[in-house]
């Protein structure tokens, strides 16, 4: 036998095993599919619980109805002007702000249709901070960057930049934190020169996470540390500027690190003693609010929605002025969808908002909890097929030999 017929052969020979392999391998392929489908599935499952478990901003709704159905979570996110980079936003107009004189009056209007509701449905919510029964709960704040000095036996000794929260409300229902040490503000404000830090910028001051009780000054003010706590509770967070240096004043405190206003004399402000002599001077009014959380009752899904529509007395569907998240329930796939179909609107309407961290983070785990739903579905899809073509490798009819 020559050498070319040898190799025609072994060609020949490699081919037909080559072919019965793959016949073989086309068999199975559709089994294997199947596994890669299961594996998918399963492993969207729990990446979409795990990152829906760990956004605690956004299941206020369910902590105040203690998992009961019948609240809904909503934020408003409202605008204002910076004066410079570094100071808390200011009061522009009602069609776009929100400050503590329009605050009220939206808080009246949502008590009135609240108290409405709930003389039609029995509603009973559990969990409020105190033993008197509130059917609603809300917190509102605002952010600033300012100067913050480490004060040691009268001595000032390290400086660092960080957020300055200012916070007014039930805001630690809305943004639970670990508490290291003491405790955050009280909802009710019992005096208002206390601050609570987070762990960053303890450790920044004081090398220390044990600094209850320590002062430390924030632009020209003094305040003593009530509590130390660690604010940022999973890698959106994080990145979203969750490890940033940041301390928690309430909200009227905001207004000592707005540049004085040329129509009013901030010369008591300047001072550091907290006397309410100064506080009568002082008009509040010119902080702009930038966030507005609330719980409140939803015994027909999303009628809250519409309640707090009708409570902002400026805003209008085709021109808002304010953009309002749905936070219950915004990880849904039908909710993701909305968000971010059609492409580019969502970011269109959030032209002119300074977000917050926390609505940042919520948006970034958005974007991963809308790609897990699409390889679930995805897996579902391709699972399908794959079991229609393995029933018809098992079902596949016997060939037929003739005698």
């Amino acid at each position: 036998m020559g050498i070319k017929e040898r190799i025609r052969r072994w060609v020949s020979e490699w081919l037909n095993r080559l072919k019965h392999t793959m016949a073989r391998a086309s068999k199975a392929l559709p089994f294997l599919v199947l596994v890669l489908v299961l594996v998918g599935m399963v492993l969207s499952v729990v990446r979409l619980i795990n990152i829906q478990s760990s956004m605690f901003t956004q299941d206020a709704a369910n902590r105040w109805n203690q998992g009961k159905d019948g609240a809904r979570q909503l934020t408003v996110i409202a605008r204002g002007q910076k004066q410079t980079p570094q100071a808390p936003l200011v009061y522009i107009d009602p069609t776009m702000s929100i400050n503590l004189s329009s605050l009220e009056e939206i808080r009246t209007s949502l008590g009135a249709i609240v108290e409405q509701s709930i003389r039609k449905q029995t509603l009973k919510p559990t969990g409020a901070p105190t033993s008197t029964q509130r059917y609603w709960v809300d917190a509102y704040s605002s952010e600033a960057i300012a100067s913050v000095n480490s004060i040691v036996d009268g001595k000032e000794i390290v400086n660092a930049n960080a957020s300055i929260v200012g916070v007014g409300g039930y805001y630690e229902l809305f943004h639970p934190m670990e508490i290291l040490s003491g405790s955050f503000l009280p909802e009710e404000q019992v005096q208002k020169d206390c601050v609570v830090i987070n762990e960053q910028l303890a450790w920044a001051l004081y090398r220390s996470a044990d600094v209850e009780d320590q002062k430390i000054r924030i632009g020209d003010r003094v305040y003593q540390i009530v509590g130390v706590v660690k604010d940022s509770r999973n890698t959106y967070e994080d990145k979203a500027g969750g490890t940033q240096a940041r301390a928690y004043i309430y909200f009227q405190e905001l207004i000592y690190l707005l540049p004085p206003d040329p129509g009013e004399s901030y010369d008591d402000m300047q001072a550091a003693d907290m006397t309410d002599t100064a506080n009568s001077e002082i008009n509040y009014d010119r902080l702009a609010i930038q966030t507005y959380e609330m719980v409140l009752p939803d015994p027909i899904r999303n009628i809250a929605l519409n309640d707090l529509k009708q409570s902002l007395s400026t805003y209008q569907e085709t021109s808002p002025g304010f953009f309002i998240v749905n936070n219950t329930g915004r990880f849904g796939l039908l909710r993701l969808y909305d968000r971010f179909f059609p492409i580019g609107e969502d970011q269109f309407l959030l032209q002119g908002y300074t977000m917050p961290y926390g609505e940042i983070a919520a948006r970034s785990a958005e974007q991963k909890c809308f790609f897990w739903w699409t390889i679930f579905f995805g897996s579902v899809i391709l699972g399908l097929v794959s079991a229609h073509s393995a029933y018809l490798v098992i079902k596949k009819p016997k060939g037929i030999h003739r005698v």
